[in-house]
């Protein structure tokens, strides 16, 4: 009875001390906001914030207006509200292009551990610029890769003012286009872990793990084989856009 007694009373002291600690902790919150496209500038409640993506913290508890605008695109303007039980908080906004603007072409970057020989472009021959890039008007196309070993068909889709990479690897087969993006366009760098080979990813509640070379991760704990495998491109870690999806970074309408 007395060592009940005892407990309860500590138990009961130490909830007295922390819950107003953490009462008091929960002043402000974050969000991660990301666009599509990024670099969008941003403003929250009136005042500019930086391109996207972005992280924006020390925001009070309540409803705040965050507004994103890139030339080109119409700009948007979106609520959200931080409570005290979500105070960290991922934000995706989209953005439409404006039909009144100039056309603005997309580029093809073209990833290749081999030589490229040559590129057709909608049947047309094509020639890459440095980085092996080509300048493209958004929509899908078709294309026809020769390295030194193997033929790639695929039909890619371009967007305006935005890259689309895409890794030419042997062996894959069909006319699917095998789409990679960089981890620092959807993913805050806090969540992403690079250890030699070793990567894993805790993102908005998902778990991935896999290893740099290797298509197959690990996402909850499910096992997939992507079109790709991670890879460091540049010093940049890129990942299978499939990957971004699967984890809800990117929308399903923009695959």
């Amino acid at each position: 009875m007395v060592r009940a007694a005892l407990a309860a009373l500590f138990a009961g002291l130490v909830l007295a001390a922390v819950l107003p600690e953490r009462a008091a902790a929960v002043t402000a919150g974050t969000i991660y906001l990301t666009t599509f496209p990024s670099g969008a500038d941003t403003w929250v409640d009136g005042q500019y914030i930086g391109r996207t993506p972005l992280f924006i913290d020390a925001l009070g508890l309540g409803s705040h207006t965050v507004t994103t605008a890139k030339t080109g695109w119409l700009s948007r303007e979106v609520k959200v509200s931080i409570t005290d039980d979500k105070p960290f908080q991922f934000v995706d906004v989209q953005l439409d292009r404006d039909t009144s603007a100039p056309p603005v072409n997309g580029t093809l970057s073209l990833h290749a551990g081999v030589p490229i020989k040559n590129v057709d472009v909608d049947g047309l021959p094509v020639k890459l610029a440095a980085g092996r890039r080509i300048d493209l008007p958004p929509g899908a196309h078709d294309i026809l890769v020769e390295t030194a070993r193997d033929r790639f068909k695929r039909r890619v889709e371009i967007y305006p003012d935005m890259t689309t990479n895409v890794v030419l690897r042997p062996g894959t087969g069909g006319e699917r286009a095998i789409v990679v993006a960089p981890a620092s366009s959807y993913l805050p760098a806090s969540d992403v872990t690079v250890d030699g080979k070793r990567i894993e990813i805790r993102f908005n509640g998902h778990r991935a793990t896999g290893t740099l070379g290797d298509p197959t991760m690990r996402v909850d704990g499910d096992a997939f084989t992507f079109d790709t495998a991670p890879a460091m491109i540049g010093g940049k870690l890129f990942l299978p856009l499939d990957l971004y999806v699967r984890i809800g970074a990117v929308p399903l309408r923009i695959r």
